[in-house]
């Protein structure tokens, strides 16, 4: 559905900066898409038109006691981080 009285000046460029830091975090692409279904004319640029992720190996002690799950109260969490994105 069209934005409510915009239909005759639609903008042909979109830009954003949704970006965290995932690429593709914070639902940008879904919130592109529908900026540019609702709010922009069909072939609007967006900008930025791509973007990069890059990533490294890294292993590190510290990092992985403070973003794991061990134990609370004597129950193992242990499983828990089977459901981490990330490790």
């Amino acid at each position: 559905k069209k934005a409510v009285g915009v239909q005759d000046q639609l903008p042909n460029v979109i830009v954003s900066e949704l970006f965290g830091t995932l690429l593709l975090g914070e639902s940008a692409l879904e919130y592109l898409r529908d900026a540019r279904e609702r709010l922009a004319c069909p072939n609007a640029r967006i900008i930025p038109p791509r973007g990069t992720q890059y990533a490294a190996i890294v292993e590190c002690a510290d990092v992985h006691a403070i973003t794991s799950a061990a134990n609370y109260r004597g129950i193992s969490l242990r499983h828990i981080n089977l459901l981490q994105d990330t490790s």
